[in-house]
């Protein structure tokens, strides 16, 4: 059962939903940051009344029962697979979806249409055909969509997939996430000391955090304080091994003007 929680407008993440029938069922669930939630039954629902919940701090609980009939077509997500590698930056990777037909019927005419909200990724095609799925049988896409990422992506993003398969007004909503793979640098520790009205050195160390060695790279240290001149801005980095600290081949040099407030953070 794929659900969708929203303010009205907006999708809402870490609501803490709830689906009850009868005595025996009842599954708890949080939405993603997209606001799906997804709860897998293994015997289904029976036909009759689903009660649903939805709370969330400072937000109004939600309530509703709707009727649960008879799933002439149910189209659900069994499994996906990124083939021959990962989703690394700057790269491309075909994708692989299986879908099951849980319902009683052939479901003919079937379109899946793709979306995030990660702007790093973006897919070869915004829709794809499926062929007709059988009822209680399996199909779905292999080799037919390629998801592509951004070079400047870092590394460990988790970046969420969101499918909407629809025939005519029917549509079936599931999502699924991958963890991008590449690197991922931040300044891990500063070293040196400034004085008012000297030209001291600062030395920025780099830290990549994510699991692909980077690349030799410039960095270029800017600053918007008015009283602080850059007076060397680029310096050079070398290959920066996964899970590795580099210095930069020589420190960077900075001006504090007489002007500066002592004390002030740049």
């Amino acid at each position: 059962v794929n659900l969708m929680v929203n303010d009205g407008e907006n999708p809402v993440g870490e609501t803490i939903v709830c689906i009850r029938q009868g005595e025996d069922l009842q599954y708890v669930e949080m939405s993603d940051p997209g606001g799906n939630v997804r709860f897998t039954i293994p015997d289904g629902l029976q036909e009759g009344e689903l009660q649903i919940t939805a709370s969330k701090s400072n937000y109004t609980p939600y309530l509703a029962a709707p009727a649960v009939g008879e799933q002439d077509v149910n189209i659900v997500l069994e499994q996906f697979q990124l083939i021959d590698g990962e989703l690394t930056n700057g790269g491309s990777v075909q994708l692989e979806l299986t879908f099951r037909n849980s319902g009683g019927e052939d479901a003919n005419n079937l379109l899946v249409s793709f979306s995030s909200d990660n702007a790093f990724l973006s897919f070869s095609s915004g829709q794809v055909p499926i062929a007709a799925i059988e009822a209680g049988q399996t199909g779905g896409l292999r080799r037919e969509l390629l998801l592509s990422l951004e070079s400047d992506c870092p590394g460990g993003t988790l970046i969420q997939v969101r499918m909407d398969v629809n025939s005519g007004d029917s549509h079936w909503l599931s999502a699924f996430e991958v963890t991008t793979s590449g690197p991922n640098l931040v300044v891990e520790e500063l070293w040196g000391q400034l004085a008012i009205g000297r030209v001291g050195a600062l030395n920025v160390v780099l830290s990549n955090i994510g699991n692909i060695d980077s690349e030799a790279l410039t960095a270029e240290l800017t600053t918007a304080d008015p009283y602080v001149t850059i007076t060397v801005p680029d310096r050079i980095y070398p290959t920066i091994r996964a899970g590795r600290d580099v210095q930069p081949n020589a420190p960077f040099s900075v001006r504090v003007e007489e002007l500066f407030f002592p004390g002030n953070k740049i």
